[in-house]
């Protein structure tokens, strides 16, 4: 087989090799821990493309081919192997969820900041309660009522239930986070809501998924500013969501 042979052999396992990548990373569900799910279908579509292209590469390949140097071979040769290699290497050794050290290095002075777009575009809430007299919401949801006085009063001592990453902060006080993702996995930012356990506590390990139940109070931690803490009725263990992320 001759040098020209081999490279259009490569190329075409190559474009096979990342269309099945492509195609791996959407059907395993890894791509709902890289991007927003507007863009995930994205992926799906790159991946049946570069498979289509590779068949057609095949398909289409010319009767004879010219003679390839041994250097332009290698290089070329070098230059797909790099490419798959590092795109596999990176799909797998993505982390399917963030770290303690990632929240510590993502955390914002402000979590209201990055969401005043988000409140000020939505529409009022309309809270729904359960049979229990309890409002099954998201950490997003505690934070962008601290955008409105209207929604801060009426959030004021609601007995709420919702899900997130328990974070230890010191004594009978912990932080339930989420990530909000605006367009992938780099963008992402913790929306912390802090919980006070008054009748004691039985802590978890750092980062466990939890749902949390308890009372609603706004304080004025930052001047002007008052933000969410919920007075801890129950605290239990949850398995990992498939959906991770907020949006």
């Amino acid at each position: 087989m001759t040098l020209a042979r081999l490279h259009h052999l490569g190329v075409g396992l190559a474009l096979g090799t990342l269309g099945t990548v492509f195609l791996h990373t959407t059907a395993s569900g890894q791509v709902k821990t890289l991007l927003h799910p507007m863009l995930q279908p994205l992926v799906l579509g790159a991946g049946l493309c570069l498979l289509a292209a590779a068949a057609l590469h095949f398909l289409l390949a010319p009767p004879a081919f010219a003679p390839m140097a041994a250097p332009l071979f290698a290089k070329n040769a070098a230059r797909d192997a790099v490419v798959v290699a590092a795109l596999i290497v990176g799909v797998a050794c993505a982390p399917r969820s963030f770290s303690s050290l990632a929240l510590a290095n993502r955390t914002s002075v402000d979590p209201t900041a990055m969401l005043r777009g988000k409140a000020a575009a939505a529409d009022a809430p309309a809270w729904q309660k359960d049979a229990g007299g309890t409002i099954h919401l998201e950490a997003v949801d505690l934070l962008m009522a601290a955008e409105k006085p209207e929604t801060i009063a009426e959030m004021e001592g609601q007995h709420v239930r919702f899900i997130g990453q328990y974070v230890p902060v010191d004594g009978e006080r912990f932080k339930m986070t989420r990530f909000l993702m605006f367009c992938c996995a780099a963008d992402a930012q913790p929306i912390n809501v802090r919980v006070n356990a008054e009748h004691g506590l039985t802590p978890l390990p750092a980062m466990a998924w939890a749902e949390v139940t308890g009372t609603v109070h706004y304080r004025e931690e930052i001047p002007g500013k008052k933000l969410p803490e919920i007075t801890l009725d129950a605290l239990k263990t949850i398995p990992e969501p498939s959906d991770k992320f907020l949006y």
